[in-house]
Protein backbone atom coordinates (compact mmCIF):
# COMPACT_ATOMS: atom_id res chain seq x y z
CA UNK A 1 0.00 0.00 0.00
CA UNK A 2 0.96 3.54 -0.78
CA UNK A 3 0.38 6.40 0.85
CA UNK A 4 0.27 10.08 -0.36
CA UNK A 5 0.05 13.19 1.68
CA UNK A 6 -2.03 15.60 -0.92
CA UNK A 7 -3.38 18.95 -1.64
CA UNK A 8 -5.70 20.30 -3.96
CA UNK A 9 -3.09 22.31 -6.15
CA UNK A 10 -1.18 21.59 -9.72
CA UNK A 11 1.75 19.72 -7.37
CA UNK A 12 -0.56 18.22 -4.93
CA UNK A 13 -2.32 16.21 -7.33
CA UNK A 14 0.62 14.71 -9.74
CA UNK A 15 1.02 11.65 -7.60
CA UNK A 16 -2.52 10.88 -7.32
CA UNK A 17 -2.91 10.83 -11.03
CA UNK A 18 -0.13 8.19 -11.67
CA UNK A 19 -1.38 5.92 -8.97
CA UNK A 20 -4.50 6.21 -10.52
CA UNK A 21 -3.52 6.19 -14.32
CA UNK A 22 -1.09 2.83 -13.08
CA UNK A 23 -3.62 1.43 -11.43
CA UNK A 24 -2.06 1.25 -7.91
CA UNK A 25 -3.62 1.26 -4.50
CA UNK A 26 -2.85 3.96 -2.19
CA UNK A 27 -4.40 5.55 0.36
CA UNK A 28 -4.82 9.71 0.57
CA UNK A 29 -4.42 12.34 2.93
CA UNK A 30 -5.21 15.84 2.22
CA UNK A 31 -3.13 17.90 4.02
CA UNK A 32 -4.14 21.45 4.95
CA UNK A 33 -1.60 24.05 3.75
CA UNK A 34 -3.45 26.90 5.63
CA UNK A 35 -2.23 25.40 8.94
CA UNK A 36 1.07 24.49 8.28
CA UNK A 37 0.38 20.72 8.27
CA UNK A 38 2.90 20.61 5.62
CA UNK A 39 5.40 21.52 7.78
CA UNK A 40 4.30 19.10 11.24
CA UNK A 41 7.56 16.71 12.47
CA UNK A 42 5.41 13.86 10.68
CA UNK A 43 5.50 15.09 7.45
CA UNK A 44 9.51 16.71 7.76
CA UNK A 45 10.12 12.76 8.85
CA UNK A 46 8.53 12.27 5.40
CA UNK A 47 10.12 15.16 3.29
CA UNK A 48 12.60 16.75 4.92
CA UNK A 49 11.83 19.44 2.50
CA UNK A 50 8.62 20.20 4.10
CA UNK A 51 6.39 20.08 0.76
CA UNK A 52 3.60 18.32 -0.98
CA UNK A 53 2.81 15.97 -2.25
CA UNK A 54 4.20 13.15 -0.44
CA UNK A 55 4.57 9.55 -0.48
CA UNK A 56 5.51 6.81 1.67
CA UNK A 57 5.86 3.39 -0.20
CA UNK A 58 5.37 0.62 2.46
CA UNK A 59 6.24 -2.02 0.07
CA UNK A 60 9.19 -0.29 -1.53
CA UNK A 61 12.61 -1.75 -2.78
CA UNK A 62 13.41 -5.07 -0.88
CA UNK A 63 10.81 -4.88 0.58
CA UNK A 64 11.62 -1.81 2.61
CA UNK A 65 9.54 1.51 3.09
CA UNK A 66 10.69 4.05 1.02
CA UNK A 67 9.33 7.62 1.91
CA UNK A 68 9.82 10.22 -1.28
CA UNK A 69 8.84 14.08 -1.64
CA UNK A 70 9.09 15.82 -5.39
CA UNK A 71 6.38 14.52 -7.80
CA UNK A 72 9.68 13.81 -10.39
CA UNK A 73 11.40 11.27 -7.78
CA UNK A 74 7.52 10.06 -7.46
CA UNK A 75 7.10 9.90 -11.15
CA UNK A 76 10.06 7.84 -11.90
CA UNK A 77 10.26 5.74 -8.57
CA UNK A 78 6.58 4.60 -9.93
CA UNK A 79 7.59 3.77 -13.67
CA UNK A 80 10.77 1.41 -12.42
CA UNK A 81 8.11 -0.13 -9.87
CA UNK A 82 5.30 -0.58 -12.02
CA UNK A 83 6.80 -0.43 -15.71
CA UNK A 84 3.93 1.80 -16.96
CA UNK A 85 3.72 5.09 -17.92
CA UNK A 86 7.20 5.74 -19.43
CA UNK A 87 9.37 6.01 -22.08
CA UNK A 88 9.70 2.83 -24.42
CA UNK A 89 13.16 3.19 -25.88
CA UNK A 90 15.81 5.80 -25.05
CA UNK A 91 14.69 8.45 -27.56
CA UNK A 92 11.17 8.29 -25.79
CA UNK A 93 12.42 8.24 -22.46
CA UNK A 94 14.67 11.34 -23.39
CA UNK A 95 11.46 13.65 -24.49
CA UNK A 96 9.57 12.64 -21.88
CA UNK A 97 12.12 13.28 -19.18
CA UNK A 98 12.65 16.80 -20.86
CA UNK A 99 8.70 17.27 -20.91
CA UNK A 100 8.63 16.30 -16.90
CA UNK A 101 11.51 18.68 -16.70
CA UNK A 102 9.53 21.86 -18.24
CA UNK A 103 6.45 21.02 -16.05
CA UNK A 104 7.81 20.72 -12.95
CA UNK A 105 11.05 23.03 -12.85
CA UNK A 106 9.92 25.17 -15.12
CA UNK A 107 5.92 25.82 -15.37
CA UNK A 108 5.75 25.00 -11.42
CA UNK A 109 8.55 27.74 -10.64
CA UNK A 110 6.58 30.51 -12.69
CA UNK A 111 3.40 29.34 -11.69
CA UNK A 112 4.71 29.57 -8.07
CA UNK A 113 6.29 32.81 -8.33
CA UNK A 114 2.98 34.31 -9.77
CA UNK A 115 0.92 33.09 -6.93
CA UNK A 116 3.18 34.39 -4.47
CA UNK A 117 3.54 37.73 -5.61
CA UNK A 118 -0.59 37.74 -6.15
CA UNK A 119 -1.68 36.68 -2.98
CA UNK A 120 0.90 36.46 -0.47
CA UNK A 121 3.21 39.51 -1.39
CA UNK A 122 3.48 42.33 1.44
CA UNK A 123 3.37 44.82 -1.77
CA UNK A 124 1.24 44.31 -4.59
CA UNK A 125 3.94 45.59 -7.57
CA UNK A 126 2.16 46.25 -10.88
CA UNK A 127 5.33 46.20 -12.89
CA UNK A 128 6.34 42.75 -10.62
CA UNK A 129 3.23 41.17 -11.08
CA UNK A 130 3.00 42.16 -15.36
CA UNK A 131 6.56 40.95 -15.43
CA UNK A 132 6.23 37.18 -13.46
CA UNK A 133 2.86 37.21 -15.91
CA UNK A 134 4.81 37.55 -19.20
CA UNK A 135 7.27 35.05 -17.95
CA UNK A 136 4.46 31.96 -17.55
CA UNK A 137 2.69 33.11 -20.59
CA UNK A 138 6.27 32.43 -22.63
CA UNK A 139 6.65 29.11 -21.27
CA UNK A 140 2.90 27.97 -21.51
CA UNK A 141 3.44 29.39 -25.41
CA UNK A 142 6.35 26.41 -25.25
CA UNK A 143 3.97 23.45 -24.81
CA UNK A 144 0.81 25.53 -26.88
CA UNK A 145 3.03 25.39 -29.87
CA UNK A 146 3.95 21.82 -29.22
CA UNK A 147 0.41 20.69 -28.86
CA UNK A 148 -0.80 22.70 -31.39
CA UNK A 149 0.86 20.37 -34.01
CA UNK A 150 -2.03 17.81 -33.85
CA UNK A 151 -0.65 16.15 -30.94
CA UNK A 152 -2.87 14.21 -28.52
CA UNK A 153 -0.05 14.14 -25.63
CA UNK A 154 2.91 15.51 -25.02
CA UNK A 155 4.86 12.59 -26.44
CA UNK A 156 3.90 10.00 -28.99
CA UNK A 157 -0.19 9.30 -28.46
CA UNK A 158 -0.29 7.82 -25.24
CA UNK A 159 -0.61 9.20 -22.15
CA UNK A 160 2.60 9.68 -20.16
CA UNK A 161 4.41 10.62 -16.56
CA UNK A 162 5.08 13.93 -18.43
CA UNK A 163 1.31 14.25 -18.85
CA UNK A 164 0.56 13.77 -15.51
CA UNK A 165 3.23 16.41 -13.93
CA UNK A 166 2.04 19.22 -16.72
CA UNK A 167 -1.97 18.81 -16.93
CA UNK A 168 -2.31 19.64 -13.31
CA UNK A 169 -1.30 23.13 -14.27
CA UNK A 170 -3.65 23.32 -17.05
CA UNK A 171 -6.47 22.70 -14.84
CA UNK A 172 -5.67 24.53 -11.49
CA UNK A 173 -2.61 27.08 -12.11
CA UNK A 174 -4.63 28.63 -14.62
CA UNK A 175 -6.29 30.56 -12.19
CA UNK A 176 -2.94 32.67 -11.24
CA UNK A 177 -2.83 34.09 -15.33
CA UNK A 178 -5.22 36.89 -15.58
CA UNK A 179 -5.83 35.37 -19.21
CA UNK A 180 -6.64 32.19 -17.91
CA UNK A 181 -6.07 29.92 -20.69
CA UNK A 182 -7.71 32.08 -23.35
CA UNK A 183 -4.15 32.63 -25.75
CA UNK A 184 -4.08 28.72 -25.62
CA UNK A 185 -6.71 26.97 -27.31
CA UNK A 186 -4.86 23.79 -27.56
CA UNK A 187 -3.66 23.79 -23.84
CA UNK A 188 -7.58 24.36 -23.14
CA UNK A 189 -8.74 21.36 -25.11
CA UNK A 190 -5.61 19.14 -24.07
CA UNK A 191 -7.00 20.36 -19.90
CA UNK A 192 -10.85 19.64 -21.27
CA UNK A 193 -9.94 16.44 -23.04
CA UNK A 194 -7.55 14.80 -20.49
CA UNK A 195 -10.46 15.82 -17.41
CA UNK A 196 -12.53 13.19 -19.42
CA UNK A 197 -10.09 10.20 -18.32
CA UNK A 198 -10.88 8.25 -15.67
CA UNK A 199 -8.24 8.25 -13.58
CA UNK A 200 -7.58 11.95 -13.65
CA UNK A 201 -11.36 12.92 -13.01
CA UNK A 202 -10.59 10.61 -9.62
CA UNK A 203 -7.74 12.09 -8.77
CA UNK A 204 -9.43 15.67 -9.06
CA UNK A 205 -12.04 14.22 -6.67
CA UNK A 206 -10.00 12.72 -4.34
CA UNK A 207 -7.52 15.81 -3.19
CA UNK A 208 -10.29 18.18 -2.46
CA UNK A 209 -10.35 18.64 1.35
Amino acid sequence: MIDVYVCATANGVKPVILLEEMGVAYQCHVVNLMKGEHRSPQMLAINPLGKVPMLVDHDGPDGAPLSLGESGAMANYLVAKTGLLGGKDARETALIDYWCHGANATIAAAMARKFWIMNLAPEKVPSIIAAVEADCLVYLQAFEDHLAQGRTYLVGERFTIADALFWPHTFYSQHFLSVGLTPFPALADYRDRLLKRPAIARAVEAVKA
